[in-house]
């Protein structure tokens, strides 16, 4: 059942407010006997932090000019994260969702944009293929992160198709020591059926001392029980088993040079609907099955030949391999003569799909430093990826071969000690676009004092009509699939952002930062409804162009610290809106299926917030946050209980507000092994969905607010 922020406010700021009391108390104890001053040394560690993403070169985050944000594994391993799509609902401004009610598919918002605006990167190689971002930011394993780096909007020439909200960097941890780490976990949905599956995961990391060769060993299981939450006999949340591995491998023959090679490798099994998931998908009323085995091999070679001049070669193979079955007998028929859906032209075979995608990427860039002012970077970078589907029972077989060349110029200019601005330029050749696209971009940051600066950005980018990972997945709407193809007439979509960030150092412990950004998107992608009346169980969707449109908002943040305990806050208020109205569901003139027209971005929160509080006790730590999802209209398709459409509508979501609570204890163990101890509640109060469709005949994609309703867990990690 969904919780209404407004019914349970006391609820929440007394969540909120209890650590706060505490630390208040605590306060006031240290008075009385020893008077703690505050430290500034944490922040003063972040924002001397080096970061690489903005620019491509190794920069101070208080220096650079393009705005960066850091998340370290440190502070996700205090609120237990263990996949990227965990990891990305604790970053500020960041919203990630579920698109799926039968398998629970995530993805990511980034200034009020879907994740197909978003570029994800693996330590700076964009090898995140269309396919694997259907259910990819589950597949990405946490334990071998050494912090996650999020640019927001464009403001870099490094950066080319799909990286017009963003990009998401996740970089490696390089080992400096030789160790290892084990982790185990236990969860608890509320409503889960039956006990879970124990999750872990173990590390090996080998770095001598006498040696400039070093490497890593990594394996990963994630279990995820399904969950029934209204009771309809049909999951709301699929099951899901994750086994991943890999290796990397450092070598650094001098020190100036240094070669990374990695292998990964991810096998993950995805099953929702009715009935035993273990059963023959195809017997089950309502069921989606997936078997998605993906590979990623990685070669990043970076070599600074003296003071002026340095280089970078990379090459990134990626292949991801998927086996579906969306349907069941109430959308694809059965063999079973006693069966209300009874077809005698059913085979087995309806409803299995088959599909691969693979993805080269080679990546080289040169920097030239002819003073300590200037870094001119000129670099070059092929993409190309191939991509085959054959989906019978949509009737989609597709087969094809995207290729892109890009380079880039890029200044980084320092001209006064207040000043750095970074602009360049991206020329793009894309395989599905006729003409030589040009991409400037701009971004300057001015430091008005050593404590108060500002920063801006303004971006060019465009999207190629390529197939994204939301049109590869199938899913049921009253006993009819639903295929998305593209238009033979769509053109490329074109973006223009422009970004405003003033940041200011109040005192030490206090950080303050606002974030304005307005996105302009012209020719813009849509999606409408375009059935076939001769195939009476798919409802057919063409993704063309829609007009212009455009995405603002502001977001504000803060951050209190003291010697015992950390304060964040954000808050983020959003809106997306199309020229003209579009149409999202339904035909003119027809009473049933009737027309959906709206102006406003769905599936965009108003506003989102996120409250996350540290207090170091003494004999433990206690980290409490709280997620903030606003409301957002929601396209709904209704049936009734025989499938039947009844009618198109509109929705307004409920406002839901998500409070966490966690406890971390590490004993020392002796002898440089330590072991740490994290129990906690997630989704404390159960908020989640409460007008879920229900049956054999839901519309699957009428599902938003919180991923998971209450989980409870317990984990150990031990490092030796």
């Amino acid at each position: 059942m969904s919780v209404s922020f407004g019914n349970n406010v006391f609820q929440v700021v007394a969540c909120l407010l209890i650590p706060v009391l505490m630390v208040n108390g605590q306060d006031a104890s240290d008075s009385a006997t020893e008077k703690k001053m505050p430290s500034s040394a944490p922040q003063a560690e972040v924002l001397e932090e080096i970061v690489i993403t903005g620019t491509g070169t190794a920069r101070k985050l208080i220096d650079t000019a393009v705005r960066t944000e850091v998340m370290r594994a440190d502070d996700l391993r205090e609120v237990r994260v263990t996949t990227l799509a965990d990891a990305l609902e604790y970053t500020p401004g960041l919203r990630t969702e579920v698109t799926c009610q039968n398998c629970s598919a995530p993805s990511v918002q980034m200034l009020g944009l879907p994740q197909r605006y978003v570029s994800i990167l693996d330590d700076g190689i964009p090898n995140f293929t269309g396919l694997a971002g259907v259910y990819g930011l589950d597949q990405i394993p946490m334990a071998l992160v050494e912090r996650i780096e999020v640019v927001k909007g464009g403001g870099s020439s490094l950066y080319g198709p799909n990286a017009v909200a963003g990009v998401i960097n996740v970089i490696p941890k390089v080992p400096l020591v030789s160790g290892s780490e084990i982790q185990t976990s236990y969860e608890y949905l509320d409503g889960q059926p039956e006990a879970g599956q124990p999750s872990g995961s173990i590390v090996w990391h080998h770095a001598p001392e006498t040696s400039n060769v070093s490497w890593t060993l990594h394996g990963m299981r994630n279990f995820a029980a399904p969950v029934d939450v209204n009771g309809d006999g049909f999951t709301d949340v699929g099951r899901r088993e994750l086994w991943a591995g890999g290796a990397q491998l450092w070598w650094q023959p001098d020190p100036e040079a240094k070669l990374r090679l990695s292998y990964n490798v991810t096998d993950e099994q995805r099953r929702g609907g009715s009935g035993d998931l273990d059963s023959a998908p195809n017997l089950a009323l309502l069921a989606e099955e997936i078997h998605t085995f993906r590979q990623t091999a990685n070669l990043h070679w970076t070599h600074a030949l003296n003071d002026v001049w340095d280089y970078r070669l990379a090459y990134s193979f990626s292949d991801v391999q998927r086996n579906s079955y969306y349907g069941g007998e109430a959308a694809l028929g059965s063999g079973r003569t006693g069966s209300p859906f009874f077809d005698p032209t059913w085979t087995e075979e309806r409803g299995f799909g088959s599909t691969r995608n693979q993805l080269h990427i080679v990546d080289t860039a040169v920097n030239w430093r002819p003073s300590p002012e200037h870094i001119l970077t000129l670099g070059y970078q092929q993409r190309s990826e191939h991509l085959r589907d054959q989906t019978e029972s949509v009737g989609r077989a597709v087969n094809e071969v995207y290729q892109n060349h890009g380079l880039m110029f890029q200044h980084d200019w320092t001209p006064h000690a207040r000043w750095n601005i970074v602009y360049g330029a991206r020329l793009d050749r894309h395989s599905e676009v006729e003409e030589l696209i040009v991409s400037p971009r701009l971004a300057a940051k001015y430091s008005i004092s050593d404590k108060l600066r500002i920063r801006a950005g303004w971006s060019t980018g465009f999207r190629a009509p390529e197939i994204f990972d939301e049109d590869l997945h199938i899913t049921n709407v009253g006993g009819e699939l639903q295929s998305v193809s593209l238009s033979p007439h769509i053109r490329q979509e074109r973006s223009q952002t422009l970004t405003l960030a003033p940041e200011w150092e109040v005192t030490p412990s206090l950080h303050v930062e606002a974030h304005l950004f307005h996105t302009w998107l012209t020719n813009t992608f849509i999606t409408v409804e375009r059935d076939n009346m001769a195939t009476s169980d798919v409802i057919e969707f063409l993704k063309q162009n829609g007009g212009n449109s455009r995405v603002y908002g502001a977001e504000l943040s803060a951050i209190l610290e003291r010697e015992a305990w950390r304060l964040e806050l954000s808050y983020l208020e959003q809106r997306g809106i199309y020229d003209q109205a579009q149409s999202l569901l339904g035909n003119p003139g027809d009473p049933v299926d009737n027309l959906i027209l709206t102006d406003r971005f769905t599936r965009l929160p108003e506003r989102t917030a996120q409250i996350r509080f540290t207090y170091d006790v003494g004999f433990c730590e206690l980290v409490t946050a709280g997620r903030l999802i606003g409301p957002m209209l929601m396209p709904h398709i209704v049936s009734d209980s025989t499938g039947a459409l009844v009618r198109n509508r509109l929705e307004m979501t409920e406002v839901f507000f998500v409070v966490d609570l966690g406890l971390n204890k590490r004993f020392d163990t002796g002898q440089g092994t330590a072991l740490t101890v994290s129990l906690g509640v997630k989704n404390v109060f159960n908020s989640f969905q409460g007008d879920l469709d229900r049956g054999p005949f839901n519309d699957a994609t009428y599902i938003y607010g919180p991923r998971l309703p209450r989980l409870f867990y317990a984990s150990l990690r031990y490092e030796f």
